[in-house]
């Protein structure tokens, strides 16, 4: 197949494969083994599923677009203190896309960081405290 994207007949014999990997008990490496299917493919439709069968049903749906990580995530605030004190201005936290902060308070040896990050950039979250921390 040259396109992404499926037309509604493939979609839909998709669909009935993984109705019929649902009914047959099987591991989903067993079920594609036993109908020649690769297994990637098969965890593909999977994960497909749920959008195709919101198409099938309702022609006007349009899938929401997917946000890449690492865009628009905005500035973050970064306090670094001593250790010693408190940094400053601790208890303000900058929102960012209308999505809330999380607070982490961190300190290892001498320094002491206060970090108010959006819940919606996870992962940029963790490579910056795994920096941080190294």
């Amino acid at each position: 197949m040259t396109s992404k994207k499926f037309n509604r007949e493939h979609m839909q014999r998709c669909l009935d494969v993984l109705d019929a990997l649902a009914r047959s008990g099987l591991s989903t490496e067993d079920f594609a083994q036993a109908q020649g299917l690769s297994y990637g493919q098969l965890r593909s439709w999977l994960s497909h599923g749920p959008r195709w069968r919101l198409q099938l049903a309702d022609p006007a749906y349009v899938a929401p677009a997917r946000r890449r990580a690492g865009k628009g995530t905005g500035f973050v605030q970064v306090n670094v203190g001593d250790g010693q004190t408190p940094a400053a201005n601790a208890g303000h936290a900058a929102q960012t896309d209308g999505l809330p902060n999380v607070r982490i308070d961190c300190s290892q040896g001498a320094r002491s960081v206060v970090l108010h990050w959006p819940s919606g950039a996870p992962l940029q979250c963790a490579q910056w405290l795994k920096a941080y921390l190294a």
